[in-house]
């Protein structure tokens, strides 16, 4: 039996190394693929592919449409606790949200951003056209 054993595991052992070696080089290949696929995505501007934009959108969201609910109703709760409270305090909770609100739309551009194509027209990456003569100062 011990004499069997030594060319059976001589025989299995490629048969158990090879396909092992083989998925590690193919797991290192998908890593380098995806992180080529990754770099291009960002180099272009264009969004990463498998990452969702969910969270990102949500915290606009929330900016957007939460400050601005959360400073009135703030406000509202200390205009009913406090019975000499002036009515120019209604003006802060609108500058808030008024910020809020221009800030949310600036970040909805930056994160949306990248959807858009990076080539755009063709026109904007041209030289722009000018009158040499209208430079010239010795002529004259």
């Amino acid at each position: 039996m011990e004499d069997i054993l030594i060319p059976l595991a001589a025989i299995s052992l490629p048969a158990i190394l090879v396909p092992t070696v083989m998925a590690f080089r193919h797991a290192a290949r998908k890593r380098e693929l995806h992180h080529l696929e990754r770099m291009k995505a960002l180099e272009t501007g264009q969004p990463v592919p498998g990452e969702s934009m969910w969270p990102q959108a949500l915290a606009v969201a929330s900016v957007g449409a939460g400050v601005p609910l959360g400073s009135f109703l703030l406000t509202c709760l200390a205009s009913v606790a406090s019975d000499r409270l002036p009515p120019e305090v209604w003006f802060a909770p609108g500058l808030v949200s008024a910020v809020a609100v221009m800030s949310s739309m600036g970040l909805a551009s930056t994160l949306f951003r990248g959807q858009r194509s990076p080539k755009g027209d063709p026109r904007d990456h041209a030289k722009p056209h000018y009158d040499p003569d209208a430079y010239e100062v010795v002529g004259r």
